[in-house]
């Protein structure tokens, strides 16, 4: 199979999975994990694995910096609009 064909397949199977109603990630890991178990050699458990557990292993630091809570309060009162 053509790598093109490969991609058109895939893609479609996102579309589908997206049209379903099925959560984006979700959709998104659906279709990785068919892009691995059936075009490729390698075992789709242990990349995905891998990749899924790399990107969530930090986010609790990107969560700590992006909260709101964690801006001072003087920052927080000096943004209101004065009346």
């Amino acid at each position: 199979m053509s790598p093109l064909a490969i991609s058109v397949a895939l893609f479609a199977v996102l579309l589908i999975l997206l049209a379903g109603g099925v959560w984006i990630a979700i959709a998104m890991g659906v279709v990785a994990w068919l892009g691995l178990a059936f075009f490729t050699t390698s075992p789709p458990e242990v990349n995905l694995f891998q990749a899924f557990w790399g990107s969530t292993s930090s986010v609790g630091s990107r969560t700590a910096i992006c909260s709101p809570l964690t801006r001072s309060p003087s920052s927080i009162t000096s943004a209101a609009p004065a009346v």
